[in-house]
This record gives structure tokens, sequence and C-alpha cells, in this order.
């Protein structure tokens, strides 16, 4: 018996898809403890009841996704899953609420941390509706109840396709929820979990300071004293109408330690605000970022993944709608599903409109977490 199957269908028919993927994990395992699956938004909600009439004894989470993508392929149509056999044992919980106070469910994480036999070699993999700017009190939700425990928490926000717009959803075990986060705790009993940041962007010269935001809903109103909008016009050189297709290739970047968590641009507002995809602190200094060597980060990060564990028995990718978006025009979708699919075992991937990693809410980045 395989230790994970991964499954993906095309079939623009859901009844056809969900036939042709059930019957790979049927074929191949008794009842898996854990399911992951994606799928686009019309036949999300159809795809979540069958998963759960079908296999009601598993753990079953779910997100939308822009692409779907995994060791069997990636597209667009139809929906992807991963069934995890053994060698784990997991609970799960949703929090609500996650626009105003997740933190009321506070009481939902202990109770899936009860269910445990232990926290050695746990990760926490979560799924957060996108648009309800409510990321950030998740991760702080999170960080408040795992004190003392090193869970690392490791997920995304859900994706969408381009016709779909904001509507974006996620489930846990049949049920669909809007304006919540659905989590489960992974304990992996036969090795180590680790787990990735990668960033194809490279640090400019320009450094800017943040002198007017509206934190809740993620709004700069000033860099540097200034209009946001005029304040890269002036800096950059160029004309405004130019602004947000350079903004797009040029995110801004939050320094931390050794490592660089990128806010993405969300809209470039009448006033000349900007609205991000991840909170922007009043009085922090934001680098501006610039595409690096896309191919060279690759190699790089498989070199580093492979100091952490040497041989993944199965992964799970966040990858950033943008990043998609910027593989897709740029011809290099199946180059990154193949070094995905060489170096990390087999894998599940979302692509979403955000990815969470260390209790923070960041963007335009890939996020995996690998298990031993």
């Amino acid at each position: 018996m395989q230790r994970t199957v991964v499954a993906m269908s095309t079939a623009a028919n859901p009844e056809d898809a969900f036939f042709e993927v059930s019957k790979k994990v049927r074929d191949n395992c008794i009842s898996p403890q854990l399911i992951i699956f994606f799928s686009n938004y019309d036949n999300f909600y159809f795809y979540t009841n069958k998963i759960h009439e079908v296999f009601p004894n598993s753990v079953a989470i779910g997100s939308t996704s822009y692409m779907n993508f995994c060791s069997a392929g990636f597209a667009h149509e139809g929906f992807s899953l991963m069934a995890i056999n053994d060698g784990i044992e997991c609970s799960c919980e949703t929090l609500y609420e996650l626009s105003s106070y997740p933190k009321r469910y506070i009481k939902h994480i202990y109770r899936a941390l009860d269910e445990l036999t232990s926290t050695e070699n746990t990760c926490c993999l979560e799924f957060c509706t996108a648009y309800s700017n409510g990321e950030e009190f998740a991760m702080d939700t999170f960080k408040e109840a795992f004190i003392g425990k090193n869970i690392p928490v490791l997920g995304s926000s859900a994706g969408s396709g381009l016709s779909d717009s904001e509507k974006t959803v996620v489930s846990l075990n049949g049920k669909c929820f809007v304006n919540s986060c659905v989590f489960v705790l992974i304990h992996n009993l036969e090795g180590r979990i680790a787990f990735y940041q990668e960033n194809i962007f490279k640090s400019t010269d320009y450094v800017f300071s943040v002198t007017d935001v509206d934190l809740d809903n993620r709004r700069v109103y000033e860099y540097d004293g200034k209009p946001a909008v005029n304040a890269f016009v002036e800096r950059l050189g160029i004309n405004r109408d130019e602004i947000e297709n350079y903004l797009r290739f040029h995110p801004m970047g939050r320094p931390l330690g050794n490592k660089i968590y990128i806010t993405d641009l969300n809209k470039i507002m009448d006033d000349g605000s900007i609205t991000y995809y991840s909170q922007i602190y009043n009085h922090s200094k934001l680098l501006m970022l610039e595409l690096d060597d896309i191919k060279k980060v690759w190699k790089k990060t498989s070199k580093e993944i492979q100091q952490k564990i040497q041989k993944a028995s199965f992964s799970i990718v966040m990858n950033c709608i943008t990043r998609t978006r910027l593989f897709e025009k740029e011809n290099l979708m199946e180059e990154f599903n193949d070094e995905l699919n060489n170096n990390y075992g087999s894998f599940i991937g979302i692509s979403g409109f955000g990815e969470q990693m260390d209790f923070i809410n960041l963007n335009q980045t890939m996020v995996i977490v690998l298990f031993e």
C-alpha cells in the first residue's frame, strides 16, 4: 500500500472527475487518514460533499484554488486530491469569524491539540478564505495557542479562477465555509517535518517608509510623507498610468531577520492610496523588490531543502496566484511542476491569494512543507 495517493482529473463534468479521482484512491488504499483536495469555485461544493460521502471516516480538508497542480499534472479544470494512508495521526477544527474575531474560537485549537498523542514532528496546515482581511487575526490566534509547542503553521488563503472574481471557499469534513479558517494538525509518525519559503524576488536600492496606513483595511495612504502613488512616481521616474503594472512585478518586501516577507499589490485607489493583500505597519520600512533569475532560485531551493530533508515522502505546496500567473505567462508552469515532482516526493499544491508561515501572512511566495 502506498503511503500517499495523488490523483487529478481535468474532466469538465464534476461527476466524471470525481469518479476518476476517487477510483484511483480506492484502488490504492483501504481508508485514507487524511484527504487534501482543491478545485475551482464552481464545483467545489460538489467535491466537498462527494468526498465526505465516499470517505466518511477520513479527515478531509479542501480549498478553492486558481489552479490544480500536483504529481499528476496541472490544469485549471477538474480537481486534485492527495490521500495520506498511514504514518500520521491528525486532528482538525475550524476558526470562524475570520474577518473580526477568530480568537473567540481558540478553544477549537486546544481541542484539536488534545486529540494528538504527541506534538513532536507536528505541523498545522490551514486554509483561510480570502478577501476577509482576517489572515493576520488567524495567525495571532494560532501563535497564542501554540506557545511552547514548537508547531509551525503553514497554509494558504483560498484561490479562485479569473471568472470567479473574489469568490473563495474552504471546507472540512463535508462542510463548506466562508469567512473562516479550516485547519488540520498533522503528526508525522515516520520522521521529521521541514518547511521552506521560496522567494523569486531580490532587493533593489529603493526603500520606502510607511507614514500613513489603515492597518485593518491594508491600505497605505502615504510613503515618505507623500501620497503613496506619488511617492513611487517621483522616486522611480515613471508615469502615473504605468504604476500599477510596474508594482505587479515590483512588490514590497518586509525584512525580518534574514528573511524578506512579501506583500503584494491589490488595487490602486482613486485617491492615490494603495491596498495590499497583507498587512503593512505604520512607520515600517519596506524594500522594493525585482524579479530574480527564477530557475536559479529553483536550484537554490532544492539544494537547501535537501539539507533539511534528503528525501521527502510527500509534500504540500502553497504557491501564490501571482507566481502561478507569471509562470503561465513565461511558459514555465510545466517546468515548475516537474521541478516539484522530481525533488519533493509526491505532492499537491494550491494557488491562492496569500501564504502563511512563521505566523505571518505573506504574498508572492511559495511555502512548501515536506514530510520525511
